[in-house]
């Protein structure tokens, strides 16, 4: 858990250990291959992409103060006066016991495979996102990238049912169009745009994809599905990227605007001028934090918002 505001990161949930297991303690849970997290906020329930599971925590939420801090007055760089300032911040989520909630624990599972609960599988799941959120009637839906078997699943929290939404089981391919016609090479990121629009990156296509969940049809956003890598930028017909993965959404703030994070930066993609541009990051690999700073595959991505500013959180997974 990163809170932007105190700049503290803590640990909620995991031990040392090579296999999954579940606890009441989430300290003492065990995770094989963490990839990714999603929470539903209307369940208030945190989603945890494992190797070949999801399993599921639940989350309460708590009001907490925050301690005091002191700091130096920035206003000028040779200021030293210092000062101190008390918050508070509400809802903190405060979490459960860890279990599995779909799948199976053991890496000689892996397959994909629908059914309910541990009677379905998953091969190298990589992303998630939460779709249809609802808290009277938990029908909210957890959308699963299994990238392994180029499909994307759809798990309902209520039921703890596995399906197939788009995508052949085991087939690889770059074709658009409606659900049964549409294929993917390397589901490896998403998320949603309110209520019916899902964003996904595909790694190995080398492209952004769109998904009309109410059309239930998917359509190329920005590159060229199944193309070469690229760093060309401009409008999106025209633009390239080179093995995309996690993708974000920045919310009301920007409501047009989402950001990818590829080989080396990461990018954004505006819907207003239907152009990509480079936001953070450059064409090679790197580890510098001055502007516009090194990554090396950065995978994960996640956006919030402090007094009106935009904090972008990034995975650099080779660093």
């Amino acid at each position: 858990r990163v809170d932007v505001v105190t700049t503290r990161v803590d640990t909620v949930a995991g031990s040392t250990g090579g296999a999954w297991s579940s606890n009441d303690d989430p300290m003492l849970a065990q995770f094989d291959r963490l990839s990714a997290v999603c929470t539903c906020g209307a369940t208030r329930r945190l989603y945890i992409v494992g190797r070949n599971a999801l399993s599921m925590m639940p989350l309460d939420t708590i009001t907490k103060s925050l301690p005091r801090h002191s700091y130096s007055d920035s206003k000028s760089p040779s200021s030293s006066a210092s000062r101190s300032e008390s918050k508070s911040k509400t809802f903190v989520p405060n979490v459960g016991p860890v279990s599995l909630f779909v799948g199976l624990k053991f890496a000689t599972q892996a397959a994909s495979t629908p059914g309910i609960g541990t009677g379905a599988g998953f091969d190298r799941p990589a992303c998630c996102a939460i779709v249809g959120e609802n808290a009277a009637s938990s029908s909210s839906t957890v959308m699963i990238g299994d990238t392994a078997a180029f499909v994307v699943r759809n798990v309902s929290e209520s039921t703890r049912e596995a399906g197939f939404l788009f995508g052949q089981n085991y087939t690889a391919g770059s074709a658009g169009g409606s659900y049964s016609m549409a294929l993917l090479q390397n589901p490896a990121g998403m998320t949603m745009n309110g209520t019916h629009a899902l964003f996904m990156t595909d790694a190995i296509g080398n492209c952004v994809r769109t998904v009309d969940l109410v059309a239930q049809s998917v359509n190329t956003l920005a590159g060229t599905c199944g193309g070469p890598p690229g760093t060309a930028e401009g409008p999106l017909a025209a633009s390239r990227f080179s093995q995309p993965w996690g993708i974000a959404f920045a919310g009301e703030h920007e409501p047009y605007v989402l950001s990818v994070a590829e080989r080396h930066r990461v990018r954004t993609i505006n819907s207003l001028s239907s152009t990509t541009l480079t936001y953070i990051g450059t064409a090679t690999s790197g580890s510098t934090n001055v502007f516009p700073g090194g990554f090396n595959v950065p995978k994960g991505l996640a956006l919030s918002w402090h007094n009106g500013q935009r904090n972008t959180l990034i995975g650099d997974t080779g660093n």
